[in-house]
Formats: structure tokens, C-alpha cells, sequence
């Protein structure tokens, strides 16, 4: 299981949901996240999830996206109390750990394929 490197959650009848998006968001100094976005009703149903990856879009390009996503979702539920949770994600740890676990992997086989050769 992988555990995000921060999350938000923020009330819709907050008012001031979209700066603290921006801010957030924003504001990230990774080259390389996914942003991963849920919307939830007040009765933790989830509405709508989505992911943003960075790349050829910057923080505030994805920050802006997300923004735009929520208030769509928004106006379709026509529901101030719905709630929106944002997790970022670093892409670069999340491939050292799997090149690392794929490592693990191969030096633990290694000896046990070996060793089936032997007896066989």
C-alpha cells in the first residue's frame, strides 16, 4: 500500500475551498505527482474521483484543472455538502519503490532457482 505525501480535505461551504486548491496544489514543488481527487457527499458516498499527473502542466495548470472539475461536479450534485479530498502523490519515490521491490524480488529467485537446477 502507498501512502500519499500529503492530503486535504476541504468542506464546499467553505468559502474559501478554491484558494486553499490553489494553494495546495498550486503550490507543489515536485517535478513529477499525481494529484488524486475525491468528491464525497456528507455521507462519506463517494460522487467523483479523478487523477492529474503532472508533466507538460504545471502545479497551478493542474490546481486550476482540479478547480474546474470540483465546480462541474458541484452544479451537477447541487449540494453544498459535498467535500472534496486531494492527495499528492511523488511519482519518483513511487518508482524507486517499485524498482527496489523488483530488486527484492530478483536477488530472492536467484538463489532459489539455483538450487532447484542443483536437485533436479
Amino acid at each position: 500500500m502507498r501512502n500519499a505525501r500529503a492530503t486535504i480535505f476541504l468542506p464546499l461551504s467553505q468559502k474559501d475551498w478554491r484558494d486553499a486548491v490553489q494553494s495546495f496544489v498550486g503550490n507543489e514543488k515536485l517535478e513529477i505527482f499525481t494529484a488524486e481527487v475525491c468528491l464525497t457527499a456528507g455521507d462519506d458516498r463517494v460522487i467523483a474521483k479523478d487523477h492529474w499527473r503532472s508533466g507538460d502542466r504545471n502545479a497551478r495548470e493542474i490546481a486550476e484543472g482540479i478547480t474546474e472539475w470540483v465546480e462541474l461536479r458541484r452544479e451537477v450534485n447541487n449540494s453544498e455538502s459535498l467535500e472534496v479530498a486531494i492527495s499528492i502523490w511523488d511519482e519518483n519515490a513511487l518508482n524507486r519503490s517499485a524498482r527496489d521491490r523488483r530488486a527484492n524480488v530478483e536477488i530472492r529467485q536467484e538463489p532459489v532457482e539455483r538450487g532447484l537446477r542443483k536437485i533436479s
